[in-house]
């Protein structure tokens, strides 16, 4: 582990907890089944938004919340036309820390491949597949 600045770390951190609490909430509003459960959890869930918010707010004051103290992203982001979404990947405080990666996403009917390159390239793969079938004896 290489020596890095204690606000990179905060910055890292601020970004992680943002990340998953929007998704933990995000999660939470899309399986709520009625609106009596939807009222009984919407205080909690504020109260997880405002922490979100609050965190991101506090590191703010101290740092770049947007880049390292090296000038990479904290956060990279591309665009997946094909399944109208967005891929977001976290970058390591610490450089060392960063692998290449690559991960696999399906869904609407598509499948893609992002490339995770250090130390701040994300790369997306649309795969085509084709459907198969078999012929039927009439086809013959």
């Amino acid at each position: 582990m290489t020596n890095i600045p204690a606000s990179d770390t905060l910055a890292e951190v601020a970004t992680l907890v943002k990340t998953q609490l929007d998704w933990i909430t995000d999660e939470i509003c899309s399986n709520v089944q009625d609106n009596d459960d939807a009222a009984r959890i919407e205080v909690a869930l504020d109260a997880l938004s405002d922490l979100a918010t609050k965190v991101v707010e506090l590191a703010a004051r101290r740092l770049d919340t947007a880049t390292y103290s090296d000038g990479r992203p904290i956060r990279s982001r591309i665009e997946l036309n094909e399944q109208n979404s967005v891929f977001s990947h976290l970058w390591p405080s610490d450089p060392a820390l960063a692998t290449e990666q690559r991960v696999e996403l399906s869904g609407h009917g598509s499948h893609a491949i992002v490339h995770i390159v250090p130390p701040s390239t994300l790369r997306v793969e649309n795969v085509r597949t084709l459907a198969v079938t078999q012929a039927s004896e009439g086809d013959a």
